[in-house]
């Protein structure tokens, strides 16, 4: 398929990654949410290539966590979330007794990294004349990535 007669329709579209890419940035700077929730199950899995992961669904949201996390909650306790108020990310964990459990896992980092990326993808708009095809190729998997992530910003 030849991407670059679309070049145009791209370009419009690089609307998407960048409303994104600016979304996903700012969440750096807006307060975090705090939600009450409870346990409801907790799962290990073991891959050789990732090792283990150890996952604890809530009510309303699930998240993958360290050991250390995994082993403090119990299945059934009443938790505070701070959570990220665009991708609804769990950055720590507020026990009934006060203890506070930072999450640790990079995944914030990866999610800044697709917002830069996504703003990255604007650049698009700018550039003058049809679009290469390997730009066009990038361009438009940028924009399916970054349409993903919007749907998943709406709905969850």
């Amino acid at each position: 398929m030849n991407l670059t007669k679309y070049s145009k329709l791209l370009k419009y579209l690089t609307i998407i990654p960048f409303l994104v890419g600016v979304a996903t940035l700012v969440e750096y700077f807006i307060p975090n949410n705090v939600i009450q929730e409870q346990v409801v199950s907790k799962s290990e899995n073991y891959r050789v290539k990732t090792g283990t992961t150890y996952t604890v669904d809530f009510k309303d949201i699930n998240d993958q966590f360290t050991k250390e996390i995994y082993t403090a909650l119990r299945e059934d306790i009443p938790v505070n979330l701070e959570v990220t108020p665009i991708h609804k990310q769990i950055r720590s964990i507020i026990l009934e007794n006060g203890t506070v459990l930072m999450n640790d896992t990079d995944e914030q980092l990866i999610i800044y990294g697709f917002g830069v990326a996504f703003l990255l993808c604007g650049l698009a708009w700018f550039k003058s004349g049809n679009l290469k095809k390997r730009q066009a190729l990038i361009l438009a998997v940028g924009i399916l990535v970054s349409f993903i992530s919007l749907l998943r910003i709406l709905f969850a």
